[in-house]
């Protein structure tokens, strides 16, 4: 969502074909309700809508399946058009390019949690594109995993905001224990990112809760569900720019955290399979506000 706009991936939807997916925008009208506007597809088996990022007037839509990122722009009658598409960097083979987005201003951070360097293992990485002009948007930096562990799916999260990059590594193992994940952090200093700190959760590391499957960031505020023990874990940042783990929010809803936003002060958690009073599995979406101390 940015501003009067919402945009919603369906990537398995099939109405033209086989899991051809599709992205659909909303208008917020006057009256206060959303608008359906407009239905982008793509060819059959793209994934075309896994991952999507909206600032302004440029939509990113991952399709990871193809190792693709189309981008398309908002013309003036609030229609979004395709400009151009971003192949994978490294086209040898399949990186799962596109599986995450995140999009601030003329930056644009592709995860391809399955890229790998030339005879190495599966580590992950993240792709930095950077808008020139309209319709050329150049590589400008490839941000490696920490470490050369094995599918570790560095690049399976990411979020971007004033020149902060967040990159989860939900399959990273921490003290030791498997899975444990962790959420690596960037801050954009002299022409590129730039490692600054590595988050754990805050009540410290566990096997397989892959920390770092999802995460949003907004205002010096990070937030990551671990939907296997239904937590979110958040993370602020100080004045002096250091990152620390701030509180755990742990509903009893199943699947709790398995996605997560956060808009302003406003965070949006998702638990599909939480259950309505009647016990029908309908999933949830829970609001929280938050509240800075003092």
């Amino acid at each position: 969502m940015d501003g009067d706009l919402l945009v919603v991936g369906a990537p398995q939807e099939h109405l033209s074909g086989w899991g051809q997916g599709g992205v659909y925008v909303y208008h917020l009208t006057e009256a206060g309700a959303w608008d359906a506007r407009q239905r982008l597809a793509a060819d059959r088996g793209t994934g075309f809508g896994t991952s999507l990022a909206l600032d302004g007037g440029t939509l990113a839509v991952g399709m990871p399946n193809r190792d693709e990122v189309t981008l398309y722009t908002r013309d003036g009658r609030d229609a979004f058009r395709a400009r151009l598409t971003l192949p994978d960097p490294d086209p040898t083979r399949w990186d799962d390019f596109g599986r995450s987005l995140a999009l601030d201003g003329d930056v644009l951070a592709v995860g391809a949690p399955l890229d790998r360097t030339e005879g190495g293992p599966v580590t992950g990485a993240v792709y930095i594109h950077e808008q020139e002009t309209r319709d050329h948007w150049p590589l400008r930096q490839r941000v490696a995993a920490l470490d050369q562990v094995d599918r570790g799916h560095f690049g399976e999260a990411v979020a971007l905001q004033f020149r902060t990059l967040a990159v989860g590594q939900p399959q990273a193992t921490v003290e030791e224990h498997r899975g444990a994940g962790r959420i690596v952090i960037y801050e954009h200093h002299q022409g590129r990112f730039r490692l600054d700190t590595s988050l754990h959760a805050g009540e410290g590391a566990r096997p397989w809760s892959f920390l770092g499957a999802n995460i949003a960031l907004s205002q010096g505020l990070l937030a990551a569900g671990t939907p296997l023990d239904h937590k979110v874990h958040l993370f602020d940042m100080n004045l002096q720019g250091q990152w620390s783990f701030k509180a755990t929010l742990d509903e009893p809803q199943a699947s709790f955290g398995r996605a997560v936003d956060l808009h302003a002060a406003t965070l949006v958690v998702g638990a599909p399979g939480a259950r309505s009073a009647d016990g029908e599995r309908t999933g949830q979406a829970i609001l929280f506000a938050h509240q800075p101390p003092g």
